[in-house]
């Protein structure tokens, strides 16, 4: 891949082209629906897309 200039900050990283390099055009995450509820939140992608999977939830002390 050839070292890409570009000036715009993507929340979500850079779409890639075929060769998986880099591109100068921000990745969107795509909308989707989560019939569930998370108490401790949605799991994130590599990119930091929301997932319908749940975060762990935090062990309290009382759990150790």
């Amino acid at each position: 891949c050839e070292e890409m200039v570009c000036s715009m900050h993507c929340e979500n990283g850079f779409k890639v082209d075929s060769h998986g390099c880099n591109t100068c055009e921000c990745y969107e995450c795509p909308a989707i629906e989560c019939r569930q509820f998370c108490s401790s939140g949605f799991k994130r992608d590599t990119h930091g897309c929301q997932t319908c999977e749940c975060n762990e939830e935090p062990q309290t002390c009382d759990e150790l």
